[in-house]
């Protein structure tokens, strides 16, 4: 659909906002909107929960718009690729893509907001619902803030909001990402302290053994791993890719062990695991479903980040303390000064009036959105009917992380908002967080075979 490129000039310059549409099997007049991340996350990052929700509730249309500047939605794109975690280079990948964004969109530069986007959404739905249509917004981490500011502009349209790992309304401490995804991984080595079998591995205080490890490869104790250039930063920035999988986490402790015995094998195993996370060039300017890496940076840098950011060498002394980092604040703070970033507007730091009802998600052991900040967000939505939970041990985002015990087809917190959407005023139901999964630290030879190679994830045997 044609809209205005600026909504504060709606007979302006228009731009082409791309929507996939699952219609309902069963049609009842129940709309979904699914809101990806990022920023810069297309529509089809939320095929997976479109498609459980399909199955689950043929009676609801579901809808998939591309955020303006991603997917086909003009996506907003480097024509080089470009790294999201720091490295000694990073500029000379990012300074090309900037002229060439500067070149291409002008002024337009200044339109790629969320606060268009939620103006978007708005126009969006409008024209597709029909009379005493039910419309439930989904919005997943960046969606949340879209989602929002969504309902500043349009507080009585939905009929539901779900947001799933809160962002907090800008400005955010996304100068802190850093320092999040290793407070996680402290945590999570805590947990594993607490686990028979992984204390047996790593004893009552694994934390100290994953400083031991990264103390190590500082000092090239482990040669062969020192030899084959596996370095503190490759370890951590591997570690940090790790915790966004909440499936893949019980690989750090295991990964740590075998580092500190640095066995033949355990060398082949830490190798695979530290080198495969390391950022390579490639031919594709953005990926293949659509997500924008320089959307991610024009938003972050524009309006969510701090209008005065700590200084670089403080960034860096913060990430070389690091167990977990996926390195970003550094390449956000270089990248700071140099960016056409474009001004807050007046509804950047606010919050919306809204009585619709809502439901907030978000997981205690979440790396990308601190639950301290969720709790935070989740007291400005007080009103009847809007409820937060907290999620014991899931991750980013509630919806991809709360397995539950022997059921497969759904997680915890796809149950809830399904249930959610289905009756809004109804109490919510969180007794699936009584038998979530808890962390299988032993691992699976499955797993063990992906990622390091081996037929168990801690010992090598046959």
């Amino acid at each position: 659909m044609p809209l205005p490129l600026d909504w504060d000039h709606p007979r302006g310059e228009t731009i082409d906002i791309f929507v996939r549409r699952l219609p309902a099997a069963q049609p009842s007049g129940r709309q979904a909107w699914l809101l990806a991340g990022g920023p810069g996350g297309s529509g089809l990052d939320m095929l997976k929960p479109a498609l459980t929700l399909h199955r689950e509730d043929p009676t609801v249309d579901v809808y998939l718009p591309d955020h303006r500047g991603t997917g086909q939605s003009h996506i907003f794109g480097c024509p080089n690729s470009v790294p999201l975690g720091d490295r000694p280079d990073a500029l000379s990948f990012w300074a090309p893509c900037i002229d060439a964004l500067e070149a291409k969109w002008g002024a337009g530069l200044a339109q790629l907001t969320t606060t268009n986007a939620a103006h978007d959404l708005g126009a969006l739905i409008g024209r597709t619902r029909r009379a005493h249509d039910e419309v439930h917004v989904l919005g997943i981490s960046y969606g949340t803030i879209w989602a929002q500011r969504y309902l500043q502009f349009f507080p009585r349209q939905a009929t539901s909001v779900t947001l799933d790992g809160l962002v907090h309304t800008p400005p955010s401490d996304i100068f802190g990402s850093d320092t999040l995804f290793d407070k996680i991984a402290r945590e999570l080595m805590q947990g594993c302290g607490t686990d028979p079998f992984c204390a047996g591995k790593l004893g009552p205080h694994p934390e100290d053994r994953l400083r031991a490890l990264h103390e190590a490869l500082d000092a090239g104790t482990c040669a062969p791993l020192a030899q084959a250039g596996v370095t503190r930063k490759d370890m951590r920035n591997a570690f940090a890719t790790l915790l966004s999988a909440a499936r893949l986490r019980v690989l750090i402790p295991a990964v740590t062990y075998r580092a500190l015995r640095c066995g033949p094998a355990d060398v082949e195993a830490v190798k695979k695991i530290a080198l495969r996370f390391r950022w390579q060039p490639s031919d594709a300017p953005w990926s293949e479903d659509g997500f924008a890496d320089a959307l991610y940076m024009h938003i972050i840098l524009s309006e969510i980040s701090a209008p005065t950011p700590p200084s670089l060498e403080e960034l860096q002394r913060a990430q070389a303390a690091t167990f977990a980092s996926a390195d970003e604040s550094t390449l956000l703070r270089k990248l700071y000064d140099i960016w056409p970033r474009y001004p807050h507007d007046r509804h950047v730091a606010e919050y919306p009036d809204t009585r619709v009802p809502m439901l907030l998600l978000n997981g205690t052991l979440d790396p990308q959105t601190r639950i301290e900040d969720a709790r935070q967000i989740a007291g400005h939505y007080t009103r009847p009917n809007q409820t937060f939970i907290s999620v014991p041990n899931a991750g980013h985002p509630v919806m991809s992380t709360s397995y539950i015990a022997g059921n497969d087809r759904m997680t915890c917190g796809e149950q809830m908002w399904i249930s959610f959407m289905k009756d809004p005023r109804a109490p919510i139901d969180p007794s699936c967080m009584g038998h979530l999964r808890g962390f299988a630290f032993e691992g699976t030879p499955q797993l063990a075979k992906q990622f390091l190679g081996t037929a168990d994830l801690w010992e090598n045997t046959p």
